[in-house]
């Protein structure tokens, strides 16, 4: 098992990998962002000292250093979150394995697991990470019951507090039954390094996060429509469109079909700074911002995305 942190500064937060190999050249691994495990090869390598790689690939490992552009949006667009899948081995024992990130440099421990711990170690750290992603609002509640919304974007693990903007972001890995600081954090005047899921109750209908001495809560929010739409892509779908939003769309489709416009994808989100709803067609395309308006394409100088 190891604790992994794909970023030399824990930007995006923490991970949980799990490995077994179950040969000379084959490991399975699992990892909690994903259900389920797979196979694939790695190799140990003499360079300057021995190197660890996961050389074939498998999506529970490379998912942390695809670009950010194909790991669903978390970084940079050409190095992503930035991790490894090779790494240097400082030191091995029968009690942990040092590791060094060939790229990054971090330092991590894969520690040994027993029996069937590998497969139900995994599975109850990706049933944590699945529980976790069902809310994308967290807050902070203090002494005195004083809440705010803590920083949280759904994509990363990782809380920024505002009532304390000058300390540093809270980076965690979603562990069973809580939350795993990545070292201890000062909250509200309280060193804390992990907090632990407490049930719902009345007061907290969907549970909250609380550190060891209950001095503060992380509590689990439900997520605004508005939210929804900012933060994720829509696509329309006629079948569970109501009878009036047929009706408004068949009369459209009578004049689109008269001038030979066919239809390949409608989203509500933006492009480049435009909001709004998105028409994309399979000849001469426009878009429209408004249900009163159209921009022929040509004029946004947006011609990648049209294939």
């Amino acid at each position: 098992m190891m604790k992994f942190y794909p970023s030399n500064n824990q930007e995006f937060g923490g991970y949980t990998i799990f490995s077994k190999f179950i040969s000379k050249e084959e490991v399975i691994v699992a990892s909690d962002p994903f259900s389920g495990f797979k196979t694939s090869t790695y190799s140990v390598n003499p360079e300057s000292g021995p190197v660890l790689s996961f050389d074939g690939y498998n999506k529970n490992i490379h998912w942390f250093s695809e670009p950010g552009k194909d790991n669903g949006g978390i970084g940079a667009d050409d190095s992503g979150m930035r991790g490894d899948f090779e790494f240097i081995v400082l030191k091995a024992t029968a009690d942990s394995v040092v590791l060094k990130g060939k790229k990054s440099g971090s330092h991590l421990v894969m520690l040994p697991l027993k029996g069937t711990e590998f497969e139900s170690m995994s599975a109850s750290y990706q049933e944590a990470a699945i529980k976790f992603k069902e809310f994308e609002i967290y807050q902070l509640e203090t002494a005195g019951n004083k809440v705010v919304e803590l920083g949280f974007d759904p994509k990363m693990r990782v809380f920024s507090n505002p009532n304390d903007p000058s300390a540093k972001d809270i980076s965690f890995r979603v562990v069973p039954g809580g939350l795993e600081f990545y070292q201890p954090y000062t909250i509200a005047g309280k060193s804390v390094e992990r907090v632990d899921y407490v049930a719902p109750t009345n007061a907290y209908p969907y549970g909250y996060y609380t550190d060891k001495d209950k001095t503060l809560k992380i509590i689990p929010a439900p997520t605004p429509l508005n939210r929804w739409f900012v933060n994720n892509l829509w696509s329309m779908s006629y079948k569970n469109t109501g009878t009036l939003g047929k009706t408004y769309w068949n009369a459209a489709k009578v004049s689109l079909d008269k001038n030979g416009i066919i239809v390949n994808n409608a989203y509500i989100g933006s492009i480049q700074g435009i909001q709004g709803l998105f028409l994309f067609y399979r000849m001469e395309p426009f878009l429209v911002v408004s249900p009163f308006s159209l921009i022929p394409w040509k004029k946004l100088k947006i011609k990648s995305i049209l294939n």
